[in-house]
């Protein structure tokens, strides 16, 4: 893992597929408390980006992996 700007370490994790597009996913932890989620795509040319930051004190990495796995496959873009 590398430091970023924001002082947390980001890891590129493997590319995901939602709603019929493929996204990169990057993983960043913040002081072993925050948790952030970054997936992203190019759509007609347009950038779109999903954010979902947890406080990793609350949650553990299988309910935060779970609740996004059970939103993103619902991802549409209308734009």
């Amino acid at each position: 893992m590398a430091a970023n700007a924001a002082g947390g370490d980001a890891k590129r994790l493997p590319d995901v597929k939602f709603g019929g597009q493929t996204f990169f996913h990057l993983r960043e932890l913040h002081d072993g408390v925050d948790s952030l989620d970054t997936y992203g795509t190019v759509i007609n040319g347009s950038e779109v980006t999903v954010a979902w930051a947890f406080n990793a004190e609350l949650a553990t990495r299988e309910e935060i992996d779970g609740w996004i796995n059970q939103v993103m496959p619902t991802f549409t873009f209308n734009g």
